[in-house]
């Protein structure tokens, strides 16, 4: 005779493995560190993957040492030199803190980090940051390290662009936000 078993009363030995909900925490997720490199800062993507999940991390510049503390945490962080933590922290705060991208960090009224969307395409795209400014525009950055060239991404951001309008969307515009150097370029559609 076969037992019948609930979800109350489970069958002895079955085990369901364990799964995770909601966001992760840690900075170091969506990284593809190597370990074949010493000093991880040394390879100017692997610093640039730290730098932008760092960023994702931060609504305003508040969240500046949160995003520390959750990337001290991970066992890859402790592997950084405290000469190279104090590198990331001072671009992170120059970036977070310039007046120049103010609205960006502050007062915007509405706010997406790192949002993937499907396009009636069906392609996927990942927007690093999306501010709905306070005096009513959008404001798609995407952020950028070292010194690649403007045109290696005009084309990925004016799809970026695209895709807004083709939802409605008015007053949209584009960005490359260097975060070495701080520099600010605008794509125009």
């Amino acid at each position: 005779e076969s037992e019948r078993r609930s979800a109350i009363d489970p069958v002895e030995g079955e085990r369901i493995s364990g799964y995770q909900t909601g966001a992760t925490t840690s900075p170091w997720t969506r990284t593809r560190i190597s370990d074949e490199h010493p000093g991880r800062m040394a390879v100017a993507r692997e610093r640039g993957i730290i730098l932008h999940d760092l960023m994702a991390r931060i609504a305003t510049p508040d969240d500046i040492g949160k995003a520390f503390d959750m990337a001290a945490a991970s066992e890859e962080w402790r592997e950084l030199s405290a000469d190279e933590i104090a590198e990331l922290r001072a671009i992170v705060e120059r970036r977070v803190n310039d007046p120049q991208v103010a609205g960006w960090f502050n007062g915007f009224s509405r706010l997406l980090l790192e949002r993937e969307v499907m396009t009636d395409s069906g392609d996927i795209k990942r927007f690093d940051r999306v501010v709905w400014t306070a005096d009513g525009e959008i404001h798609l950055i995407d952020y950028k390290s070292g010194s690649q060239p403007v045109n290696r991404y005009r084309k990925q951001i004016r799809g970026y662009l695209a895709f807004f309008k083709s939802i409605g969307y008015l007053g949209v515009r584009a960005f490359l936000y260097y975060l070495d150097s701080g520099k600010i370029i605008e794509i125009e559609s």
